[in-house]
């Protein structure tokens, strides 16, 4: 806000980078510019006798951009923190996939709307693991970087035999990320990180695969057509 009252208008307004210099003549009135736009049509017409912009130097960019350290952070490697936000990539990826595959079985060509049902929920529970990594890494004083999530590799998935298997490959590459993950805080001596690990992700990601491997066997046992309906129906 500028005030004048009765006195010369010379003042330097910074906005955006850019210094702006105006002088003027006495005002006779009180006057106050809020958020001044310039030109100031009405009032620059009759009082600002001249103005010219004028270049802000630049700021430092170190002090431009604050990174400040977290007050919580310790015994936090780097390396650990990157690797995280590797891991919610991946499970963002992982949710991206299921739910593709949910969509595919609902389709009314296909019309399996329970194994529809369980990849949703799959989807569900995968992004439900990036959110407890994303919580995880702010408690633990980390920065959250988000990357691209990949297109699935394919938007078909054919029969409930091919999705289950491609579901059973994605669990496992998800597990033998989540692995290397623990390991690698392991070798940090980051203790709590492999307790979280351990308590979170490590025994269900063993019961997914499990569950995954059984129904493969099923379906493999009851073959195409009528076996699958069927299949579809023992899941609900």
């Amino acid at each position: 806000m500028i005030l004048c009252s009765r006195k010369l208008l010379s003042q330097s307004i910074v906005r955006g980078g850019t210094r702006l210099i105006c002088s003027g003549s006495p005002v006779r009135e009180r006057i106050a510019l809020v958020n001044c736009r310039i030109p100031c049509r009405s009032y620059a017409s009759k009082h600002i006798a001249a103005f010219h912009f004028e270049k802000y130097p630049d700021s430092d960019s170190k002090n431009s951009t604050i990174m400040a350290t977290s007050q919580v952070r310790q015994n936090f490697h780097a390396e650990v923190e990157a690797g995280i936000n590797k891991q919610i990539n991946m499970e963002l990826y992982a949710s991206y996939v299921y739910l593709s595959m949910a969509a595919y079985f609902d389709r009314d060509d296909v019309a399996l709307p329970n194994i529809s049902k369980f990849f949703r929920k799959q989807s569900r529970e995968e992004r439900d693991h990036a959110e407890k990594f994303i919580d995880y890494q702010n408690k633990r004083g980390g920065r959250v970087v988000l990357n691209p999530i990949d297109k699935p590799s394919r938007d078909e998935w054919g029969s409930p035999l091919d999705a289950m298997t491609a579901a059973l490959e994605l669990e496992k590459t998800v597990n033998a990320a989540l692995l290397a993950l623990h390991g690698l805080g392991s070798s940090k001596d980051d203790a709590q990180f492999c307790d979280f690990m351990e308590g979170e992700f490590l025994e269900e990601q063993v019961e997914s695969i499990k569950e995954l491997g059984n129904w493969v066997t099923q379906l493999k046992r009851v073959g195409p057509g009528l076996g699958e309906f069927e299949f579809d129906r023992s899941i609900s």
